[in-house]
């Protein structure tokens, strides 16, 4: 019963993640959402290794007694802050814009191809997702940008 429970945790935190990427090309803020899905992905991965890969590590301890789950939450905000900061950067900005453009569009596609079992279907939502999502990295980028130049020359 709990694998079946933790299944269903996976599964909400993915419909989550869907429903944001679907709201992302609307926010402003899309760079605050790839990070905070990073942050929790590393988070959350860090829990689960910890809790279900029982690994020793060089002085016998079991992995599982060796990570608080309080650190699994502190690692997860350290990669949301560090990838915020390096989008930041005009090289971070144009690999985390093109990687996750993609890496969302093929999530969205594969779960459109799961239902529809038709690969036409899968190409247009692949395309027209990325599209949109790179577009909506760039209106974010550029706006941005203007607000800092008001600041700027205020």
């Amino acid at each position: 019963m709990l694998y079946i429970l933790d299944w269903l945790i996976v599964l909400a935190i993915l419909a989550i993640c869907l429903v944001c990427s679907f709201m992302k090309a609307f926010l402003l803020k899309i760079n605050l959402i790839n990070s905070g899905f990073l942050g929790s992905a590393a988070g959350a991965s860090l829990y689960y290794a910890n809790r279900y890969f029982n690994v020793e590590n060089e002085l016998g301890i079991p992995f599982d007694d060796v990570i608080h789950p309080a650190i699994c939450i502190v690692a997860g905000v350290v990669v949301f802050g560090l990838t915020v900061l390096i989008q930041r950067t005009k090289i971070g900005f144009w690999i985390f814009s093109v990687v996750f453009s993609i890496g969302w569009a093929l999530a969205l596609s594969g779960i459109v191809y799961l239902f529809t079992k038709d690969i036409i279907w899968f190409w247009v939502i692949l395309i027209s997702s990325t599209i949109i999502n790179f577009t909506s990295h760039l209106r974010a980028r550029k706006l941005r940008i203007d607000v800092a130049e008001t600041l700027l020359n205020s």
